[in-house]
Parts: C-alpha cells; sequence; structure tokens
C-alpha cells in the first residue's frame, strides 16, 4: 500500500542538492508528486509531496538523514484538500514602501478567505527617490464567482499609490 506525506527539507543551497535528493527518493522507489523549492542567501527550503509503499518509508527517511547530514528533515502527512471549485490568480504588485504592508495584503486574503498558494515579498532601496519600493508577486486560489479584478481591487485599496496588475 502506498503512503503519500510531505518531507520539508532545510539546510544549505548546495549544487545539486535537489537532484540528489530526488533520486535518493527513486532509489528507494518513491516519487515525488510535486514540490516547491525556495532558495533565499545559501539557504534552501524545500517542499515535496512524496509517494512511496509503506514499508519503504522508514529505509528512505533513514537514508536520507544518514546521507544528508547538513540537512534538516520533517515530515507531515498528506492532506487531500477540500474539493472547492476555485482557480488560481497571479497578481504582481508594486507600490511606495510602507510599514504594515505585508500584513494589510495578508489581512485582505485571509478576509476573503483566499487559497495563498505562492507569496514572495521584497523590499528595494530606490537611491534616486531617497526611498524604498514595495514589490509582491503573489498566487492565489480565488473561489469561482470572484473575479481576479476584484481581488485586485481590494488589493489596491490600501494606498493610493499601489499598483496591482493581473498576470
Amino acid at each position: 500500500m502506498k503512503d503519500t506525506y510531505i518531507s520539508t527539507v532545510v539546510g544549505p543551497s548546495n549544487p545539486g542538492i535537489i537532484k540528489a535528493l530526488a533520486q535518493t527518493t527513486r532509489d528507494h522507489g518513491g516519487e515525488w508528486l510535486a514540490s516547491r523549492v525556495v532558495k533565499l542567501d545559501g539557504q534552501l527550503s524545500a517542499l515535496m509531496k512524496v509517494s512511496i509503499e509503506q514499508e519503504n518509508v522508514a529505509p528512505l527517511r533513514t537514508a536520507l538523514a544518514q546521507q544528508f547530514t547538513e540537512y534538516h528533515f520533517f515530515y507531515s502527512p498528506a492532506v487531500n484538500p477540500t474539493h472547492e471549485r476555485t482557480h488560481s490568480v497571479d497578481l504582481e504588485v508594486d507600490c511606495k514602501d510602507r510599514e504594515g504592508l505585508t500584513r494589510d495584503i495578508s489581512n485582505i486574503l485571509y478576509n476573503l478567505d483566499l487559497t495563498v498558494e505562492n507569496l514572495e515579498f521584497n523590499r528595494f532601496p530606490v537611491s534616486s527617490f531617497g526611498e524604498a519600493v514595495f514589490s509582491a508577486k503573489l498566487t492565489v486560489g480565488v473561489p469561482e464567482g470572484m473575479s481576479a479584478k476584484a481581488v485586485a481591487d481590494e488589493i489596491e485599496a490600501i494606498v493610493d499609490d499601489m499598483r496591482v496588475n493581473v498576470v
């Protein structure tokens, strides 16, 4: 019988690490059904949805811990998401930076009951303006019947100079 779980890996972003992790999983009869990898300042965080025969779970986890000693592994059961009908919407947000923007955007997403699929927030100093610029890329699951424009309009209402583009 197959077991499906989420494996989270955290550690240094070394060349070839993702390929090596995937190969070790395959060597134990497993496969990745989905994966997400984030790299930041020489560090890596990866999520993999692993499908593997139950009798191979413990040997795989042991092999990963022994072969990749610089990395921390965490395991969680895969939860089947509810099948509420949604569609993914990609948004790009830009404006002059100010305190609380990330919180304000997160509150809107929460209040609209949107599923956050991906969030990336950045702040960039712009020396010619003497200020910082806030930039975000988001992918959210929007319920059927709610338009991407409605979501963009809600976020744009946070501050006057905010631009939200539906990608």
